[in-house]
């Protein structure tokens, strides 16, 4: 059977850790490789996933020792999910507390006041 590499990178803003795997990493660019095989017998192209890996550490952090672990897709989907979650947190949190959002704010509060 045929296989192919699909190399990409992830960026995670925050500290990360992939479920039972991966303890906890800092922020930074990680390279993914996804091994597929082609499934044979049909009409189309279709592929079948044999390996999801994640390079550790992040690229662009010196260091002579690299590891290569096997991530279950769902864990990392989660991993990706959190990092999502928690910088959207901060942009709104940002919004909320910078200084033209409460400057508006308060122009907004002293228009609704009745004279």
């Amino acid at each position: 059977m045929a296989n192919r590499s699909v190399e990409s990178f992830l960026t995670f803003r925050r500290p990360f850790s992939v479920g039972k795997e991966i303890s906890s990493q800092p922020a930074g660019a990680y390279k993914l490789v996804i091994e597929e095989e082609l499934i044979e017998g049909l009409s189309f192209l279709a592929y079948r996933r044999l390996s999801t890996v994640l390079e550790i550490p992040a690229m662009g952090i010196g260091t002579a020792v690299r590891q290569f672990i096997d991530v279950a897709p769902t864990d990392l989907d989660v991993a990706l999910e959190k990092d999502a979650a928690l910088v959207s947190d901060e942009e709104t949190i940002h919004e909320l507390y910078s200084r033209d959002s409460m400057m508006a704010r308060a122009r907004d509060f002293q228009n609704s006041v009745p004279d």
